[in-house]
């Protein structure tokens, strides 16, 4: 018969095993927000990489349209069968505009006639929803607004916020001529100063 000498070691007390989660979780819950912010910046930056590839595609299917004496009229016809008036604010003041989507108001013409025959990629345009924003007059691209979920386009009208575009997780391609976005503007820190040793001033 053999005999097997008694182990000392102990298994982990409840008390134990509770610290121990309650020490992960903690440790969970500060990371937690930088994980979100990384995911959403990673999210962000590919938006925008789509909104870019589109407006470069797009941009070169208006240049054709516009340019081939034969095409001229089918320019026309588009501009005013797809696309959709809006005005944007320039620091030369307002500007009228046309912007085309892939959905909502005439989203189906926005595919037949500007889409379907710029975008090569079609994965983008089927899984995205796309708002593109250009001058009628030198189909010059402003504007490209892309996102995985669809928006009200015209909220980005007569400038976009940037905390519209945030919220709504939807990425960003300027061009040249673009309207500025607006931003949050801070209210300045009150300065509290002694006059006469006696009144307390608040100056901004």
């Amino acid at each position: 018969m053999k005999f097997f000498p008694k182990s000392n070691r102990r298994g982990m007390t409840l008390v134990e095993v509770l610290l121990v989660v309650a020490i992960m979780a903690i440790m969970l819950g500060l990371a937690m927000p930088n994980l979100l912010a990384e995911s959403q910046a990673i999210k962000s930056a590919a938006m925008n990489g789509y909104a870019r590839s589109v407006a470069v595609a797009v941009q070169s299917r208006l240049y054709g349209m516009r340019n081939a004496g034969t095409s001229s009229s089918f320019y026309n016809k588009f501009n005013k069968n797809a696309a959709l008036d809006a005005t944007v604010t320039t620091t030369e003041g307002n500007k009228t505009v046309k912007y085309v989507s892939n959905f909502g108001e005439k989203g189906t013409q926005g595919k037949q006639y500007l889409f379907s025959g710029a975008l090569t990629d079609t994965e983008l345009l089927q899984n995205g929803k796309i708002v593109v924003v250009y001058d009628p007059d030198t189909a010059n691209v402003l504007e490209t607004f892309y996102s995985e979920k669809e928006f009200d386009a015209r909220s980005l009208f007569p400038a976009s916020s940037e905390a519209f575009l945030k919220s709504n997780a939807i990425g960003v391609y300027r061009g040249e001529g673009a309207p500025a976005p607006v931003t949050k503007t801070a209210l300045p820190t009150p300065v509290i100063t002694m006059e006469n040793g006696e009144e307390l001033v608040a100056n901004t």
